[in-house]
């Protein structure tokens, strides 16, 4: 007979792990060793034996985001179930391009954590999202569907000249076009843009 499924729990609140660990009694998973920091997660990533790791998403030392990436270039099947309080569409969808496994509201019952689990288990590299979040209604910033285009460009950090080249357009449009991007979201350079527009929903950082 087989033993539990090892769980790696990464959590910065002792009482939430406690939680956890208890809510797991009697169940096919158990905590075999916990973090509450990315670098304490790295530490244990190299010498824990576990099966699936269970973390939140914001952690004393970084975005959970970034352990998920971490996690997913050393451990390339190892389930990851992300549990949150983060009701938002950006966070879960930024969830999924990091490679997680599953993205669970703290909120929930334990019963959709342990069916989260066991999906990772058996799909770990397939997302489920075992939650219902409700689209965050942001502003309308009124972009021409030509800004969309150039606006998600941004991160890639090209030059309005490298982007003029991709659209087929010219380096003095692709400025007009940043310049009423930039009028339209209220920010004064590309950064602020970014940060912006990933906080209203309408762009989904990778």
């Amino acid at each position: 007979m087989t033993g539990p499924k090892q769980v790696l729990l990464v959590e910065d609140h002792a009482l939430i792990r406690y939680g956890i660990r208890s809510a797991f009694a009697g169940t096919e998973f158990a905590i075999c060793a916990e973090a509450a920091s990315i670098n304490e997660a790295k530490v244990l990533l190299a010498k824990a034996n576990f099966d699936v790791v269970v973390l939140d998403l914001n952690l004393p030392d970084g975005s959970g985001h970034v352990l998920t990436e971490i996690i997913r270039k050393m451990k390339i099947s190892v389930p990851i179930i992300i549990l949150t309080m983060e009701e938002d569409p950006s966070e879960l969808e930024r969830a999924r391009l990091s490679g997680a496994s599953a993205y669970v509201l703290k909120s929930s019952p334990i019963t959709e954590l342990i069916k989260a689990l066991k999906h990772a288990i058996l799909q770990p590299l397939r997302f489920l999202n075992s939650t219902t979040i409700n689209p965050k209604k942001g502003r309308d910033f009124q972009l021409t569907a030509r800004e969309r285009e150039i606006l998600e460009l941004l991160p890639s950090g090209m030059t309005a000249r490298e982007v003029g080249s991709l659209l087929f357009l010219s380096e003095a449009t692709v400025k007009s076009h940043l310049a009423s991007l930039y009028r339209k979201l209220e920010v004064k350079n590309r950064s602020q843009a970014i940060d912006i527009a990933a906080k209203e929903g309408i762009l989904f950082l990778k």
